[in-house]
This record gives structure tokens, C-alpha cells and sequence, in this order.
């Protein structure tokens, strides 16, 4: 099936809306699977596993902590990721 440009925008939307009304979008899911299965998980691991630059992780753990999606619990080096909604 074909989908024109506008049809993908509308289902991306809709997508992104299901989260309790929370706009999290494809990559911020991928990495709250990824925190879940292990919250010791460093940016670097995610890059590999979702396949986009440590700049756009970077980015999104950025937006995802101003959205109170997550949270840091002790050091860069031995802390975890807390998931907050």
C-alpha cells in the first residue's frame, strides 16, 4: 500500500498521541524498551541498537528528561535510568 506524505504524518500522529497523551515519538519508545530491559544502558549501546548518531541520543535523552520521561540515578559512570511515567 502506498501512503502519500500527508497520510504519513496523520499516522505518525496518531502513533505519537497514544501515550496517555504524552507525545513521545518512535525512537523515545525504542529507548524506554531499551531502559527497561537494562537501566544501566549507555548512550553508546543505544546507538548501536537503534542504529542513529550518539548526537540524536544525546538530544533525546535531553527532551526526555525535560519531559520527565526519565531520570539519572547516580554517576555517568555506575548510575541507572529511571523511567518516570
Amino acid at each position: 500500500m502506498l501512503l502519500n506524505s500527508q497520510s504519513f504524518i496523520i499516522l505518525l500522529d496518531i502513533q505519537k498521541t497514544q501515550n496517555g497523551g504524552v507525545n513521545v515519538g518512535v525512537n523515545e519508545n525504542m529507548i524506554l524498551d531499551l531502559i527497561k530491559n537494562n537501566p544501566k544502558i549507555t548512550a553508546k549501546e543505544i546507538t548501536l541498537h537503534l542504529n542513529i548518531s550518539l548526537r540524536q541520543v544525546q538530544r533525546l535523552f535531553a527532551s526526555m528528561k525535560k519531559n520527565k520521561l526519565i531520570a539519572r540515578e547516580g554517576s555517568d559512570k555506575k548510575g541507572e535510568w529511571k523511567i518516570l511515567n
